[in-house]
């Protein structure tokens, strides 16, 4: 399991109960909202993206993991595509 906690100010969503002009809504819905709530970053890797999403992340950042630095240098666009293809694989939970 990951030794890593996420913070952040999670928001509040105000909806209204049905479509039209404001002045004319009077209930609201209230929901949890905010990427703060369901989105790692920092500290995410490839090898530990399957740990957050179990956790409950819906999405996660990546920075320095974000693309392969010797790849990149290479101009192997091919092997940065494979590494993205990856990524989105782990992020699937697949």
């Amino acid at each position: 399991m990951a030794q890593l906690v996420t913070l952040g100010e999670t928001m509040a969503a105000f909806a209204p109960d049905r479509m039209g002009p404001l002045r004319y809504v009077s209930n609201y819905g209230i929901r949890i909202a905010g990427a703060e709530s369901n989105t790692a970053i920092g500290g995410v890797t490839p090898e530990n993206i399957p740990e957050f999403r179990k956790a409950g992340c819906l999405g996660v950042g990546l920075a320095s993991s974000l693309m392969p630095k010797d790849k990149v240098a290479a101009r192997d666009w091919d092997a940065c595509a494979e590494y993205v293809h990856m990524l989105l694989t782990k992020a699937k939970g697949e």
